[in-house]
């Protein structure tokens, strides 16, 4: 899935290693519930507008890239979206999270606030 400009900028440094990637699905009030994701995106001309929290992510701190579980839609998971954001992106705060049994996988939280996703 993906565009070709998402392929050819995102997937093959991705994949050969040049760049890393995390997925962002777990949040504070909803774990890995993914039907009761909080964190929005709404669509206003050619971005989308990201606001949310995100925690447990690991490999945060070492990511180019997240692909970040969104809800763009109504209640449950028919109002879910996956986007790309980029590391580099104005809004997105990362902070390391001190774990119970494992501290090398740079577990992180990660906020966004008004973070601007091209919708391309």
């Amino acid at each position: 899935f993906g565009t070709q400009q998402v392929k050819d900028k995102i997937v093959r440094d991705v994949v050969t290693g040049k760049k890393n990637c995390s997925l962002m699905i777990s949040e504070p009030y909803a774990g890995s519930d993914v039907a009761n994701i909080r964190t929005t995106a709404e669509r206003r001309g050619d971005h989308y507008i990201v606001n949310g929290q995100k925690k447990w992510i690991t490999g945060s701190l070492i990511a180019d890239y997240w692909t970040c579980l969104v809800r763009t839609g109504g209640e449950g998971a028919t109002g879910l979206s996956c986007l790309v954001l980029d590391k580099n992106m104005p809004g997105i705060k990362v902070r390391k999270m001190e774990t119970q049994f494992d501290n090398t996988h740079n577990t992180c939280a990660v906020m966004l606030d008004d973070v601007k996703v091209p919708v391309e």
